[in-house]
């Protein structure tokens, strides 16, 4: 990652559920100068060179992937203005990530754009324990 993008973004790793929907973190946090990236925990494949892919790419603001055409919101770069854009949106009621991609200008990068980056199994989300055994990991015991 370039010495611009270390000052200018913040790799932004946090759990992002809530009952009130993940907009209400995304809207709770302070954005860098320039870009913030988000990633849900429950993203476990996701590897540095998505991430440093994500922080340097050239759009001004959202950088959201699609997998098979499904945003990936939670996996994404968002300008300081998006989160201002967040914390609107929650105030207002409204907790979905779709109301937040609605409402900011978006660039949606397929796998034609991340795909040197990372693979497509990066972004299998791992937030039940069916899922974790499924991508062969093993679920935390509750106690």
């Amino acid at each position: 990652m370039s010495e611009t993008a270390i000052d200018s973004t913040r790799l932004a790793c946090r759990y992002l559920y809530s009952s009130s929907g993940p907009t209400t973190t995304t809207g709770q946090m302070r954005a860098a100068p320039r870009h913030t990236v988000v990633l849900a925990v429950d993203l476990p494949f996701v590897e540095a060179p998505l991430l440093r892919w994500l922080a340097d790419h050239p759009a001004p603001g959202a950088v959201v992937p699609r997998v098979d055409g499904v945003p990936q919101p939670l996996c994404a770069r968002y300008s300081a203005d998006d989160l201002a854009a967040a914390a609107r949106l929650l105030a207002a009621g409204h907790a979905a990530m779709r109301d937040l991609l609605a409402a900011v200008p978006v660039t949606y990068a397929d796998e034609a754009d991340w795909g040197p980056h990372a693979d497509p199994d990066a972004f299998t989300d791992v937030d039940t324990p069916d899922a974790a055994a499924r991508a062969g990991l093993r679920w935390p015991d509750p106690r």
